[in-house]
């Protein structure tokens, strides 16, 4: 697989989850010559309560805020989703295709079955539904990225921000198996301190903490950057075994700005939602409720960037009614994509 990404380049989706680790991968792939051509999100489902009324009702909404952030997803980061799709598309500068997870984590072994024919039969069932509720959430994934193909027949690869998880890993590479595409991680097993420390280093990530969920982590270490709070993950490490890069679910980031966004995004308001406060297994974590975005100058644009970070001419942004939503970057905070799947945007 190695000599395989180094043998050539390719037109690549990059899954973002809005964390810092996805956003360190999409770098990677650019500045080694890869195209990303589109980014792609899974987000928990929400209802389709009309703008109008969440207008009308917007100080009941706040108090209720953050209800829908969470799921208990054994794959996907969704604390942060509503940020990605109102504002990445823009930061990037490419598409970005979205869709709501149905399923669960119904197959929770370490690898993803698919080897016996009853594992192959499966994967079909689910595939031919469109990945519904009671499939599994990897299901999701496969459709998702099923629907990039169809708009961008020349996306080749995918990216993620996999570190250390064969659990995620496997699951990725089942389904770019399953879609004849390349699996791309060039962050797998770095050694996590020193990734860490080249993430707001080398690679200039500002990202903050939006959820928190291990001992020695509270609520007020929500919303400070994983550069102020280095000191203090290297001090957890060496007390609890703790993963500085968040690999044993300690933590979860929002990427703010990169030296891959056009934009950055500024945080307005914000509120902490608390599912446990004890010194034992605290967790808790930011919805975000407004944000903006600020243009950056042109002179802090990478040429790298702007050379492979850049969306293919042929996109075709239109979606059927099963389709995924898709936000294009010349839109605004715009979604184009079916009813049924509309977001709280």
């Amino acid at each position: 697989r190695k000599r395989e990404m180094a043998a050539k380049t390719y037109n690549v989706v990059a899954l973002v989850s809005g964390g810092k680790d996805s956003c360190c991968n999409l770098m990677e792939c650019a500045k080694r010559g890869h195209r990303i051509v589109a980014i792609a999100n899974l987000h928990p489902q929400v209802d389709d309560k009309p703008q109008e009324a969440k207008e009308e009702n917007e100080e009941e909404d706040d108090e209720n805020v953050g209800q829908s952030d969470e799921l208990d997803s054994f794959m996907y980061q969704t604390v942060g989703w509503n940020v990605i799709q109102q504002s990445y598309a823009q930061c990037l500068g490419v598409p970005l295709f979205c869709r709501p997870i149905k399923g669960t984590a119904v197959s929770q072994s370490l690898h993803y079955n698919d080897e016996t024919t009853e594992g192959k039969q499966k994967n079909m069932e689910q595939a031919a539904r469109g990945g519904e509720e009671g499939d599994d959430e990897v299901e999701d994934l496969l459709q998702l990225l099923l629907h990039v193909k169809q708009q961008i027949p020349d996306v080749q690869a995918v990216c993620s921000g996999a570190i250390f998880s064969d659990y995620q890993r496997n699951r990725v590479e089942h389904v770019c198996n399953r879609l004849g595409l390349v699996s791309m991680g060039y962050l797998w097993r770095r050694d996590q301190t020193n990734l860490l420390q080249e993430m707001f280093g080398d690679y200039s990530i500002e990202a903050i903490l939006i959820k928190v969920a291990a001992m020695g982590l509270k609520t007020i270490h929500l919303g400070k950057t994983i550069a102020s709070l280095f000191p203090h993950f290297t001090k957890l490490r060496s007390q609890f075994d703790f993963n500085v890069c968040g690999e044993g679910g300690e933590y979860e980031t929002l990427t703010l700005d990169c030296p891959a966004f056009r934009k950055r995004i500024v945080i307005d308001k914000k509120k902490t939602i608390v599912h446990s406060d004890d010194d034992w297994s605290p967790a808790a974590y930011l919805h975000i409720i407004k944000h903006h975005l600020e243009d950056k100058p042109e002179s802090e644009i990478p040429q790298w960037v702007k050379d492979n970070i850049r969306p293919l001419p042929e996109v075709d942004p239109s979606s059927s009614s099963s389709s995924p939503l898709v936000a294009l970057p010349s839109a605004g905070n715009q979604l184009v994509g079916s009813a049924n799947l509309s977001c709280s945007v």
